[in-house]
């Protein structure tokens, strides 16, 4: 394996660390990075041998910015490892969009898999499978790199043959428009942090109180990189859901592979 292209939607970085450890598991000698997270659609060409795509999962799907900003992309037969990773809940049909997805810009999709990272409600007092991907799920998602490169027999790929689990058509998303994150002027130092994480452009470049709650998709990602926290979600919908998921999501769950 000469170079990998990581393909990545990563607001608050989980995604990227276990796309990272996949890569590792290929053992590839150079890397390409293609940041979807607040690249609007233009991108480099695709230059790896093998791609590896990753994307989060809101509510059993695939978020629609990352959708749209991959639609920009041409895999032209080249082999991808294709990776959701999910807040410890589910991951319902968005594996099997990504694969859709993927197949239809010409991907040649080999092998597939469901990785659990820090939901974007997850906060001290409500911890949603906080701190993931840890060590041992990085270690796991190293073991699905070597195990899918293991595939390639003399450099020869077979597409994916397992079936992942997902109905068509997919389940509906989960809208909550208008809801966003609140704002504390207070505790705010105006770092900018925040502006430069959305991966929306939700907050306004000169005013980090004035959120557009049309843009947001609730990633948290300005939540999670305010050094003041300054920013949370209070929306009582939200509060429902988080409390519901720290309740009963509480188990351990493990990665799934698919060859």
């Amino acid at each position: 394996m000469n170079t990998a292209s990581l393909i990545f939607f990563s607001p608050t970085g989980t995604t990227l660390r276990t796309v990272e450890a996949v890569c590792e598991g290929l053992g590839a000698e150079k890397r390409q990075w293609i940041d979807l997270t607040r690249n609007h659609g233009v991108h480099d060409p695709i230059r790896g041998d093998l791609a590896i795509v990753g994307l989060p999962v809101h509510s059993g799907r695939l978020p629609q910015p990352a959708v749209a900003r991959l639609e920009g992309l041409r895999g032209e037969g080249r082999p991808t490892i294709i990776v959701v990773v999910y807040g410890n809940r589910a991951y319902d049909d968005a594996l099997l969009e990504l694969e859709d997805l993927c197949e239809r810009k010409g991907f040649l999709v080999v092998s597939a898999g469901a990785f659990v990272g820090e939901h974007s409600y997850s906060t001290q007092d409500r911890p949603i499978a906080a701190g993931r991907p840890d060590k041992l799920d990085l270690e796991e998602a190293m073991r699905f790199g070597a195990r899918s490169l293991a595939k390639s027999a003399g450099g020869a790929w077979s597409p994916l043959a397992a079936s992942v689990p997902g109905k068509r058509p997919y389940k509906e998303s989960r809208s909550m428009p208008g809801i966003k994150p609140a704002f504390d002027a207070k505790l705010c130092t105006k770092c900018l942090s925040c502006v430069a994480a959305c991966p929306t452009g939700a907050i306004a470049a000169d005013d980090p109180g004035a959120i557009d709650g049309r843009a947001c998709i609730r990633c948290a990602a300005c939540i999670k990189i305010c050094p003041a926290r300054a920013k949370s979600f209070d929306d009582e919908k939200i509060l429902e859901v988080a409390a519901f998921l720290h309740e009963h999501c509480a188990a351990r769950k493990t990665p799934e592979y698919f060859f």
